[in-house]
């Protein structure tokens, strides 16, 4: 590409571009919109902005960073350079006080010489390490507002003109258009396979995640388990205490199923109050643990008004003892969950199925002993 005018040139001081410079900052930025048009994630294309900004100006350092989603760190996008290890995608960085200004303001902030630079402390080791002496911030604005910055330094002193300054805002804006159309993309993909009350799966994941540990055991061998729950008294919340509480109830228990279960399970709602969690590499020990920690903590009080209390009918199936397929496993695990809700029922208790002929034999024994236990207790 055809670079713009240099520190050390006649006019360094915001002289204008020549045609040439101008129709290279053009090409760039129509370059980087159809890039931003083709992909489907953005980090290839904030690689290449970085560098076509480097290029078309004759900038020797260029970085693109972004505030995480707390809002609270600042995260290196893609940087051009720098040293290896300094300014690499994924790594945390705290920015000079003028780039974070940059993002606060949702302005360019320009800086022509950090010798002479009053309006902020620049206390950083990565700047100084690679002698950058001038630099110009652009805010990226996302989702209507600003979450990263596009920064270009220099290692001589130099006043940015408009059109440098023009070229950086454009390509800014590329790529928070870009970012923009990604994370939106991502809410739709989330949405289509997530419970919108509570955030969990919903049956197309879950459907997804069955066969996948389906595919998993034909492929490898390995043990999964699949849980469905039931929650019993829950129509009674309804209809005393109004849909609001109810939809509330349903969130809370969702954070409780997510709160007991591993990283690698999955947690669904399948509709109502019925729920199911996937568990991968999963044996009859993880899937009896888990579902006596699903009717624990399901069991536990809810702070509301209303005093809200709701137990869980659980069965279980394990894969493949239960079955091979997603069919067989669902049909399996909604037996032993009726059969547990029938238990429940008759013996006012909460129950989940233990899978074995002589498992509903035991739970009743268990039943009958807390039951004479409470009794002793005045």
């Amino acid at each position: 590409m055809v670079q713009g005018p240099r520190a050390g040139d006649a006019g360094r001081y915001g002289a204008s571009w020549d045609d040439q410079a101008r129709l290279a900052a053009m090409k760039s930025v129509a370059g980087l919109g159809r890039l931003a048009l083709a992909i489907d994630e953005p980090a290839s294309l904030m690689k290449q902005a970085a560098a076509d900004v480097a290029e078309t100006m004759g900038m020797p350092m260029v970085v693109l960073t972004e505030l995480d989603p707390g809002g609270d760190k600042w995260v290196v996008r893609a940087g051009f350079g720098w040293r290896p290890g300094t300014m690499d995608p994924e790594l945390l960085w705290e920015p000079p006080e003028l780039v974070s200004q940059a993002l606060s303001t949702a302005a360019p902030v320009v800086m022509g010489d950090i010798a002479e630079e009053t309006r902020w402390s620049i206390p950083s080791d990565v700047l100084a390490d690679h002698g950058v002496t001038s630099a110009v911030c652009v805010p990226v604005v996302g989702c209507g507002q600003p979450s990263g910055v596009l920064a270009v330094f220099d290692r001589v002193r130099r006043a940015f003109g408009p059109e440098e300054v023009g070229f950086i805002t454009m390509v800014a804006h590329v790529l928070g258009l870009a970012v923009d159309r990604y994370r939106r993309e991502e809410e739709v993909r989330h949405d289509a396979v997530h419970d919108p009350l509570t955030g969990l799966a919903n049956r197309v994941l879950l459907a997804d995640r069955i066969d996948m540990i389906v595919h998993e055991f034909r492929r490898t061998g390995r043990r999964a388990a699949l849980v469905l729950l039931d929650l019993d008294g829950f129509k009674n919340i309804n209809d005393t205490l109004g849909h609001q509480v109810g939809d509330t109830v349903l969130k809370r228990i969702g954070e409780r199923l997510t709160s007991v279960v591993r990283q690698t399970d999955t947690v669904a709602r399948l509709g109502g109050d019925e729920f199911a969690i996937v568990m991968r590499e999963a044996g009859r020990r993880e899937a009896e643990t888990v579902a006596g920690k699903v009717c624990d903590v399901i069991a536990q009080p809810l702070d509301l008004d209303g005093r809200p209390q709701v137990r869980a009918s659980v069965g279980v199936a394990l894969l493949p003892d239960c079955g091979t397929d997603a069919d067989a496993l669902l049909r399996y695990a909604d037996v032993e969950m009726l059969r547990a809700k029938q238990l429940s029922h008759a013996l006012d208790g909460t129950l989940f199925s233990l899978l074995e002929s002589d498992s509903i034999d035991r739970l009743i024994g268990a039943l009958m002993a807390r039951d004479e236990s409470s009794s002793l207790e005045f």
